[in-house]
């Protein structure tokens, strides 16, 4: 939700971009992401419902928040890329131009 994504032929997300990965490495990121989801997916039909229905869309509400620390802790990591180079991903460090 908080990354730059369009739609594809069959509606489902298609990040176009995600942590600084680039349009490049998403055709295989998103593929994982998806498989985690059907993955989810399988593992909850099975169950019984023995949990109340509400508990199950109670994650949902915390995506806002979700969203927020995730780039506050991507934010967080490309100034750490920047002071100890020599220590982080390439995909961190800021472009030289």
């Amino acid at each position: 939700m908080g990354w730059p994504r369009r739609r594809t032929r069959l509606g489902l997300p298609w990040l176009t971009d995600c942590e600084g990965l680039g349009p490049e490495l998403m055709r295989w990121y998103n593929p994982i992401v998806h498989a985690g989801g059907i993955a989810a997916l399988a593992a909850v039909l099975p169950e019984k419902g023995t949990a109340p229905h509400w508990a199950a869309l109670l994650p949902l509400a915390l995506v806002p928040a979700l969203v927020r620390v995730q780039h506050a802790e991507h934010e967080r990591l490309r100034r750490q890329a920047i002071m100890r180079p020599g220590w982080w991903n390439r995909r961190l460090q800021p472009e030289s131009r």
